[in-house]
Protein backbone atom coordinates (compact mmCIF):
# COMPACT_ATOMS: atom_id res chain seq x y z
CA UNK A 1 0.00 0.00 0.00
CA UNK A 2 1.45 3.63 -0.83
CA UNK A 3 0.96 6.25 1.59
CA UNK A 4 1.00 9.59 0.44
CA UNK A 5 1.27 13.14 2.67
CA UNK A 6 0.44 15.99 0.27
CA UNK A 7 0.58 19.70 1.36
CA UNK A 8 -1.68 21.87 -1.01
CA UNK A 9 -0.86 25.81 -1.01
CA UNK A 10 -2.78 27.74 -3.84
CA UNK A 11 -0.63 29.96 -5.81
CA UNK A 12 -2.37 32.00 -8.71
CA UNK A 13 -5.46 30.16 -9.06
CA UNK A 14 -3.68 26.50 -9.07
CA UNK A 15 -2.43 23.72 -6.55
CA UNK A 16 1.07 23.24 -6.03
CA UNK A 17 1.24 19.55 -4.42
CA UNK A 18 4.67 19.90 -1.53
CA UNK A 19 4.97 15.78 -0.51
CA UNK A 20 5.91 15.93 2.52
CA UNK A 21 9.30 13.41 3.11
CA UNK A 22 10.85 10.98 1.69
CA UNK A 23 11.19 7.97 4.11
CA UNK A 24 11.55 4.41 2.85
CA UNK A 25 10.38 1.51 5.32
CA UNK A 26 7.86 -0.83 6.06
CA UNK A 27 4.92 0.26 8.26
CA UNK A 28 2.19 -1.59 10.15
CA UNK A 29 -0.95 -1.38 9.06
CA UNK A 30 -0.12 -1.20 5.45
CA UNK A 31 2.52 -4.04 5.42
CA UNK A 32 4.49 -2.24 2.43
CA UNK A 33 6.98 0.12 1.68
CA UNK A 34 5.78 4.56 2.74
CA UNK A 35 7.46 6.49 -0.10
CA UNK A 36 6.88 10.71 0.66
CA UNK A 37 9.13 12.79 -1.42
CA UNK A 38 9.56 16.36 -0.78
CA UNK A 39 8.95 18.66 -3.68
CA UNK A 40 7.94 22.11 -3.46
CA UNK A 41 8.52 23.83 0.37
CA UNK A 42 9.41 22.63 3.62
CA UNK A 43 8.02 25.63 5.57
CA UNK A 44 4.53 27.16 6.86
CA UNK A 45 3.77 30.36 7.68
CA UNK A 46 2.90 31.80 11.67
CA UNK A 47 -0.39 33.99 11.92
CA UNK A 48 -2.30 31.85 8.39
CA UNK A 49 -4.29 28.88 7.82
CA UNK A 50 -1.85 25.87 6.07
CA UNK A 51 -4.15 23.55 3.90
CA UNK A 52 -3.03 20.08 3.77
CA UNK A 53 -4.04 16.94 3.02
CA UNK A 54 -2.97 13.07 3.18
CA UNK A 55 -4.07 10.17 0.90
CA UNK A 56 -3.76 6.57 1.42
CA UNK A 57 -4.28 4.57 -2.30
CA UNK A 58 -7.54 2.22 -2.17
CA UNK A 59 -8.80 4.44 1.13
CA UNK A 60 -11.14 7.26 0.29
CA UNK A 61 -11.45 8.25 4.08
CA UNK A 62 -8.16 8.05 5.52
CA UNK A 63 -9.28 9.88 8.68
CA UNK A 64 -10.26 6.42 9.88
CA UNK A 65 -6.48 4.88 9.87
CA UNK A 66 -4.19 7.94 10.53
CA UNK A 67 -4.17 10.16 13.16
CA UNK A 68 -1.96 13.34 12.31
CA UNK A 69 -0.52 15.71 14.90
CA UNK A 70 1.48 18.81 14.86
CA UNK A 71 4.39 19.73 18.00
CA UNK A 72 2.56 23.14 17.84
CA UNK A 73 -0.38 25.20 16.36
CA UNK A 74 -3.83 23.95 15.44
CA UNK A 75 -4.33 21.02 13.25
CA UNK A 76 -8.54 20.95 12.19
CA UNK A 77 -10.06 18.12 10.39
CA UNK A 78 -11.95 19.09 7.49
CA UNK A 79 -12.83 14.97 6.08
CA UNK A 80 -11.39 12.93 3.73
CA UNK A 81 -8.08 13.73 4.33
CA UNK A 82 -8.04 17.73 4.11
CA UNK A 83 -6.66 19.85 7.11
CA UNK A 84 -5.95 23.09 8.15
CA UNK A 85 -2.61 23.62 10.32
CA UNK A 86 -3.20 26.85 11.75
CA UNK A 87 -0.10 28.51 13.94
CA UNK A 88 -0.66 32.12 15.55
CA UNK A 89 2.30 31.58 18.25
CA UNK A 90 5.34 31.16 16.51
CA UNK A 91 6.97 28.73 19.28
CA UNK A 92 9.82 28.06 17.81
CA UNK A 93 11.23 28.09 14.04
CA UNK A 94 10.53 24.23 13.41
CA UNK A 95 7.43 22.37 13.86
CA UNK A 96 6.87 18.64 13.25
CA UNK A 97 4.51 17.12 11.93
CA UNK A 98 3.78 13.66 12.82
CA UNK A 99 1.80 10.44 11.00
CA UNK A 100 0.42 7.26 12.97
CA UNK A 101 -0.68 3.95 12.00
CA UNK A 102 -4.23 4.00 14.59
CA UNK A 103 -4.50 0.82 14.41
CA UNK A 104 -0.75 -0.44 14.73
CA UNK A 105 -0.13 2.89 17.16
CA UNK A 106 3.23 3.00 15.11
CA UNK A 107 4.58 6.09 13.82
CA UNK A 108 4.08 6.22 9.56
CA UNK A 109 6.06 9.22 9.10
CA UNK A 110 7.60 12.02 11.17
CA UNK A 111 8.43 15.58 8.91
CA UNK A 112 9.86 18.96 10.36
CA UNK A 113 9.09 22.74 8.61
CA UNK A 114 10.84 25.79 9.36
CA UNK A 115 8.57 28.08 10.71
CA UNK A 116 8.10 31.40 8.70
CA UNK A 117 6.88 35.15 9.19
CA UNK A 118 4.40 36.06 7.26
CA UNK A 119 6.62 38.20 4.31
CA UNK A 120 6.58 42.25 5.41
CA UNK A 121 3.38 43.89 3.62
CA UNK A 122 3.59 47.02 1.62
CA UNK A 123 2.72 50.51 3.87
CA UNK A 124 0.55 52.77 2.20
CA UNK A 125 -0.82 56.27 2.88
CA UNK A 126 -3.62 57.29 1.49
CA UNK A 127 -2.67 57.21 -2.46
CA UNK A 128 0.26 55.32 -4.21
CA UNK A 129 1.52 57.75 -6.39
CA UNK A 130 4.13 60.51 -4.39
CA UNK A 131 5.24 61.91 -7.21
CA UNK A 132 1.56 63.26 -7.43
CA UNK A 133 0.73 63.90 -4.21
CA UNK A 134 -1.23 67.10 -4.09
CA UNK A 135 -2.98 68.93 -1.38
CA UNK A 136 -6.48 67.74 -2.60
CA UNK A 137 -5.50 64.29 -2.60
CA UNK A 138 -3.81 64.08 0.80
CA UNK A 139 -7.35 65.70 2.38
CA UNK A 140 -9.04 62.90 1.44
CA UNK A 141 -6.44 60.36 2.97
CA UNK A 142 -8.52 58.39 5.92
CA UNK A 143 -5.12 56.46 7.46
CA UNK A 144 -2.55 53.88 7.02
CA UNK A 145 -2.62 50.23 5.70
CA UNK A 146 -0.43 47.28 5.62
CA UNK A 147 -1.28 45.41 1.90
CA UNK A 148 0.43 41.80 1.59
CA UNK A 149 1.39 41.67 -2.17
CA UNK A 150 2.23 38.57 -3.91
CA UNK A 151 1.12 36.10 -0.61
CA UNK A 152 -1.07 33.57 -1.75
CA UNK A 153 -2.82 32.74 1.63
CA UNK A 154 -5.94 34.83 2.71
CA UNK A 155 -4.78 36.95 5.98
CA UNK A 156 -4.20 40.40 6.85
CA UNK A 157 -2.25 42.65 8.34
CA UNK A 158 -2.96 45.29 11.06
CA UNK A 159 -1.73 48.65 11.79
CA UNK A 160 -0.97 48.86 15.21
CA UNK A 161 0.55 52.67 15.88
CA UNK A 162 2.35 55.04 14.00
CA UNK A 163 4.55 58.54 14.19
CA UNK A 164 3.68 61.58 12.16
CA UNK A 165 6.65 64.86 11.94
CA UNK A 166 4.15 67.82 9.92
CA UNK A 167 6.15 70.72 8.88
CA UNK A 168 4.49 73.38 7.51
CA UNK A 169 6.42 75.26 4.90
CA UNK A 170 8.94 77.97 6.25
CA UNK A 171 8.41 76.53 9.63
CA UNK A 172 9.91 73.76 12.22
CA UNK A 173 8.65 71.21 12.16
CA UNK A 174 5.93 70.26 14.33
CA UNK A 175 6.09 67.78 17.37
CA UNK A 176 5.82 63.81 16.94
CA UNK A 177 2.35 62.54 16.99
CA UNK A 178 1.63 59.29 17.51
CA UNK A 179 -0.85 57.49 15.97
CA UNK A 180 -2.87 54.25 17.21
CA UNK A 181 -4.47 52.28 14.78
CA UNK A 182 -4.87 52.55 11.25
CA UNK A 183 -7.07 55.84 10.85
CA UNK A 184 -6.12 59.14 11.56
CA UNK A 185 -6.71 60.85 15.00
CA UNK A 186 -8.41 63.99 15.20
CA UNK A 187 -4.47 65.85 15.84
CA UNK A 188 -3.30 64.30 12.25
CA UNK A 189 -6.49 65.03 10.57
CA UNK A 190 -5.92 68.68 11.61
CA UNK A 191 -2.44 68.69 9.73
CA UNK A 192 -4.17 66.75 7.01
CA UNK A 193 -6.67 69.29 5.96
CA UNK A 194 -4.16 71.96 5.81
CA UNK A 195 -2.42 70.56 3.49
CA UNK A 196 -0.80 73.24 0.95
CA UNK A 197 1.98 72.98 -1.61
CA UNK A 198 5.53 73.07 -0.20
CA UNK A 199 4.25 71.20 3.49
CA UNK A 200 5.90 67.71 4.21
CA UNK A 201 4.47 64.95 5.88
CA UNK A 202 7.04 62.06 7.45
CA UNK A 203 4.97 58.80 8.59
CA UNK A 204 7.71 56.16 10.26
CA UNK A 205 7.78 53.89 13.34
CA UNK A 206 4.78 51.75 11.64
CA UNK A 207 4.14 48.87 14.10
CA UNK A 208 1.32 45.76 12.90
CA UNK A 209 0.54 42.64 13.70
CA UNK A 210 -0.31 39.93 10.93
CA UNK A 211 -2.83 37.28 11.30
CA UNK A 212 -3.61 35.63 14.19
CA UNK A 213 0.31 36.01 14.78
CA UNK A 214 0.11 37.95 17.96
CA UNK A 215 4.26 39.19 17.67
CA UNK A 216 4.50 43.25 16.66
CA UNK A 217 6.50 43.94 14.01
CA UNK A 218 7.98 46.77 12.97
CA UNK A 219 8.58 48.47 9.07
CA UNK A 220 12.00 50.48 9.46
CA UNK A 221 11.39 52.67 6.69
CA UNK A 222 10.09 55.87 6.60
CA UNK A 223 7.12 57.41 4.05
CA UNK A 224 7.86 61.14 3.08
CA UNK A 225 5.33 63.24 1.24
CA UNK A 226 5.95 66.93 -0.09
CA UNK A 227 2.68 68.61 -1.22
CA UNK A 228 3.03 69.86 -4.78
Amino acid sequence: MLLHAVFFKKMKGKFLSMLLLCLLQTVGLFGQTCAIELEKMNAVFAGVENPFSISVDDYPNPDSLIKVTASFGELIPKGHGNYTWKICSRDSSMATLTLRDIVADTIIAVRQYRVKQVPEPTILIGYRDIEGFRANNISRAMGAAAILENFDFHTKCEILSFDLEYVKKGQDASPVITNNGPRFNERIQSYIHQAAPGDRYYFSNFKYVCGCDPQVRKHLESIGYIIK
